[in-house]
């Protein structure tokens, strides 16, 4: 099944129609004169004066047309609009980057996400990111397997939680070790009016969770200062909201 949302920013420019109504008279002509010519004839000055004249609104054209089981068909002339479908690419509902002491090296996001990113915004309108499931300074790649299309105010949101770990190793200092997760929670199958486009699979729910720890220390040292063994500290978790992506 489909969801149904309209496309956002559209611009809204269309054709307009415009019709002429018509009334009998009940006046009669002078002098016994009776105008016997056709209507098409009778009125072809004032007619050509309004296709002339300043106010003159170009009407689409209604043409015959057969569909491919040779029935006709009544279409408007002109371009016709294909429908769009796409699928995203991402399949991958629950992530985890594993204990990390430290930041990692940020990779962005790669040129076939950011492309799927903005097929959709211009499917949806708006801006859209190719957002990373597991922020990149927290181990997360920039390949399809960690990214998805989400709208710049999901991302945003995104931000909250995924900075809150990246300071526990970045600011609190190397005592700790933090563990990320983010569960997609719901895909749906989108229909975009008024052109039907489809998007499909796209994720629109998400929750993020992070753990913390004081990390394992291993004995060593010298003979002179020595350092005593550390077990992993007492794990302490942090939920955020279910996040939901109105598109």
């Amino acid at each position: 099944m489909y969801a149904q949302m309209k496309k956002s920013k559209e611009n809204k420019n269309s054709a307009v129609a415009a019709s002429v109504a018509q009334k009998k008279g009940n006046g009669k002509y002078p002098f016994g004169f009776v105008d016997n010519r056709s209507a098409a004839v009778a009125y072809k000055k004032p007619q050509g004066q309004v296709n002339n004249g300043p106010q003159r609104t170009q009407i689409p054209q209604l043409q015959l047309m057969t569909n491919v089981n040779g029935i006709p068909v009544s279409q408007r002339a002109g371009v016709i609009q294909r429908v769009q479908t796409v699928t995203i690419t991402n399949n991958v509902d629950n992530y985890d980057s594993g204990w990390l002491q430290a930041e990692t090296q940020r990779r962005g996001v790669e040129s076939g996400p950011r492309a799927e990113a903005q097929t959709v915004a211009n499917i949806v309108g708006g801006t859209w990111v190719g957002g990373h499931m597991v922020n990149d300074a927290l181990g997360g790649g920039g390949g399809f397997s960690n990214i998805v299309p989400i709208t710049s105010s999901m991302n945003n949101q995104h931000h909250t939680i995924e900075n809150a770990a990246q300071n526990i190793v970045g600011n609190i200092g190397s005592a700790y070790e933090v563990r990320y997760y983010m569960n997609i929670l719901n895909r749906t199958n989108y229909i975009v009016t008024p052109n039907n486009d489809r998007i499909n699979n796209l994720p629109d729910q998400f929750q993020q969770r992070y753990t913390f720890r004081t990390k394992e220390v291993q004995a060593g040292g010298t003979t002179s200062r020595p350092i005593a063994y550390q077990a992993p500290g007492p794990i302490t978790t942090v939920t955020g909201s279910v996040l939901n992506m109105h598109v």
